[in-house]
């Protein structure tokens, strides 16, 4: 309860910053605290969009993906996994397969079928990224994020 507490307090004092917010948000989720974590998280997304921040903004999308993932809203946390499995900065083939933070998605077969795994260990694979192809991720995502308005 005292990093909930100190961390509400640098909500409070810089209610710009996205990443505090998130972060209270994921410690909401660990209290258990459902709706609150994930209202809190979708507002951090909003306040820091892919659009404006390529590296914020993958980071943001993906906590809250763990925060759904974290208290049991499997499909939400899969579509924002989706979003962020085709960008650089999103989380690793590595991290999706062996992170525990990711446990509660790993046995489910839509973790398959919506390819993020497959995503993330392609983007990975690939050793250059020519700045087409980052360019062209981030568009796709900013796509992905308007037809998904999920933050």
């Amino acid at each position: 309860m005292a990093a909930r507490a100190e961390t509400e307090k640098l909500v409070r004092a810089q209610p710009g910053n996205a990443r505090p917010l998130s972060a209270l948000a994921f410690i909401d989720a660990e209290l258990g605290d459902k709706e609150k974590a994930i209202r809190e998280g979708r507002t951090a997304c909003d306040m820091r969009p892919i659009a404006k921040d390529a590296v914020d903004g993958v980071h943001l999308i993906t906590n809250l993906a763990r925060i759904c993932a974290l208290t049991g809203e499997k499909d939400l946390a899969l579509e924002q996994l989706a979003i962020v499995s085709k960008l650089p900065n999103g989380p690793s083939y590595g991290e999706l397969r062996l992170d525990p933070e990711w446990d509660a998605l790993r046995g489910d077969p839509a973790l398959r079928k919506n390819r993020c795994l497959a995503r993330a260990k392609e983007r990975f694979a690939l050793t250059i990224h020519e700045p087409a192809e980052f360019l062209c991720g981030i568009e796709t995502a900013q796509q992905d994020q308007q037809s998904n308005p999920c933050c």
